[in-house]
């Protein structure tokens, strides 16, 4: 892959509100590689690939 040496971090943050009004919040710091539209296309599918994770796991905090 071309990029920078060490790829870019992006930051990503997902944030729940269930019906009983509580608010579940998640973050995380994630390093890709590539080329600037690489980096945002795995970027991308990474948030979109956590969603699921974070969701079932918000009862559990």
């Amino acid at each position: 892959m071309t990029g920078r040496p060490g790829g870019k971090h992006e930051r990503f943050a997902w944030a729940y509100r269930l019906r009983d009004g509580k608010i579940f919040t998640f973050s995380e710091t994630q390093r890709f590689s590539g080329s600037r539209n690489e980096i945002r296309h795995e970027a991308a599918r990474y948030a979109v690939s956590r969603i699921e994770r974070y969701f079932d796991s918000r009862g559990s905090r």
